[in-house]
């Protein structure tokens, strides 16, 4: 039995004991002392109950902002921040599912595509010509560097034979892009730069995750804290509202004194 059943439970005995009928009829002043001590009792006993109703809130409270770490812990506080965690949660793994599919078929795409343009590459004629060319012309840089440190040439034709390699080189690299399409090429560099940003994206969404998921645990493990937490403002209202009535009903009993028992005792 709890506190507060047990103020009822006196309020009632209270109530009883004004209507038995006493051995020797007591005068009117007697019964009017003897309510007003049974209701300073009651009052009482109801404020102790309202006190220790609010302390109980008190210590519930303290011991939720250790667990959670939050300064609100009311309990509809408490309920509406893990729905919102849960629904953050669950939009973060939509997007997460969404960003790797999307990465997937991506990868897939610059495969594809660098398998395409290294295909044109190499069977391209004018691709294999300048190949042909670049070779003959290190070769002939090889072989004038040689004579060069030999000094039977002069460093100007050893230079005039590293810019023609350095020319071939860029004659290689035009005819290729040309063979591939500009449009390819941009594709696949545009693919590339996004596969680089949903990769950046995907670390980012991975922590929001992890610190809701800890988040999540933190609060639901409260929950039962949340559940007592909410009997014991119930049982605060119950106290407060049981004092408000023991209040009422001692105010309304001395009002009845006042106006109902004359000075010197006698009942009128």
């Amino acid at each position: 039995m709890n506190c507060l059943n047990r103020a009822l439970i006196f309020g009632s005995a209270s109530l009883a004991l004004l209507g038995a009928a006493p051995a020797t009829q007591p005068s009117a002043e007697e019964i009017y002392q003897a309510q007003i001590s049974m209701a300073e009792e009651q009052l009482k006993s109801t404020e102790s109950l309202q006190r220790q109703a609010m302390d109980n809130v008190s210590v519930m409270r303290e011991e939720l902002r250790k667990a959670t770490g939050r300064a609100d812990v009311s309990p509809e506080g408490m309920r509406q921040a893990i729905t919102r965690l849960q629904e953050q949660q669950e939009q973060l793994l939509l997007d997460e599912a969404g960003a790797e599919g999307r990465k997937a078929g991506l990868s897939e795409a610059v495969k594809r595509l660098s398998d395409e343009i290294q295909a044109k590459a190499n069977t391209d004629a004018a691709t294999d010509e300048l190949k042909q060319v670049l070779t003959l012309r290190e070769k002939e840089l090889q072989r004038m560097q040689e004579l060069g440190k030999a000094k039977a040439v002069a460093q100007k034709e050893v230079d005039e034979a590293q810019a023609a390699v350095a020319d071939a080189r860029l004659k290689l690299i035009e005819v290729r892009r040309q063979a591939v399409g500009t449009a390819n090429a941009e594709s696949l560099e545009i693919w590339n730069r996004e596969l680089m940003t949903l990769s950046v994206a995907g670390l980012e969404r991975r922590a929001r995750l992890k610190f809701i998921q800890d988040r999540l645990e933190r609060l639901s493990a409260a929950l039962p804290k949340i559940d007592e937490l909410e009997r014991r403002i119930a049982e605060e209202q119950r106290a407060e509202r049981m004092l408000q009535e023991a209040q009422s009903r001692y105010n309304t009993i001395r009002q009845r004194i006042y106006w109902q028992v004359p000075a010197g005792g006698s009942a009128p």
